[in-house]
């Protein structure tokens, strides 16, 4: 399966959360009627929408795909250029409290403890928010997380060997 296109994954969400005509799309996406269109086309090219009389639908073959290939974790292209997009719009924001922040902090064992333990519970908060509540325009992008030093250095002496 191709990588999709973040208005791609958008209208996937929307139909998937019922909103099958374009006025519903353009209103629970934000995304004006040109873009829903033409991303509506791409998606039925690649036979993961289909439509009769403007109402649309997720394929069958899509979902079983989606299922049998654990799709969200294996799209690493597609959380890679969502990253960069959401650090590229942040850092020409002001609103320090949107901002995506990255801090490099020496923890002992006690304070690494201690943040797996608030990541843990960021994980079951994020966990146990229904899903499909909201207007997908007002879903967010939240990134938590941590890695050391000497797993990144292991990971690029790998990456150029």
């Amino acid at each position: 399966m191709k990588k999709l296109s973040f208005f791609e994954r958008q209208i996937i969400e929307s139909v998937a959360k019922g909103h099958a005509d374009i006025a519903s799309l353009e209103k629970d996406t934000d995304l004006n009627k040109r873009i829903c269109l033409e991303t509506i086309t791409s998606l039925k090219s690649q036979t993961i929408i289909s439509g009769t009389n403007g109402t649309y639908s997720i394929t069958e073959s899509f979902i079983s795909s989606y299922k049998q290939n654990n799709y969200p974790q294996k799209n690493i292209g597609e959380i890679k250029s969502l990253v960069n997009l959401c650090i590229d719009t942040q850092a020409q924001e002001k609103n320090e409290s949107k901002c995506f922040h990255l801090k490099k902090v020496n923890l002992n064992q006690k304070e690494k403890a201690i943040f797996n333990s608030m990541i843990y519970n960021l994980q079951t908060f994020l966990n146990q928010i229904p899903k499909n509540k909201n207007e997908t325009k007002n879903t967010e992008v939240v990134f938590f997380g941590s890695q050391s030093y000497k797993e990144l250095n292991q990971a690029l002496l790998e990456a150029y060997s």
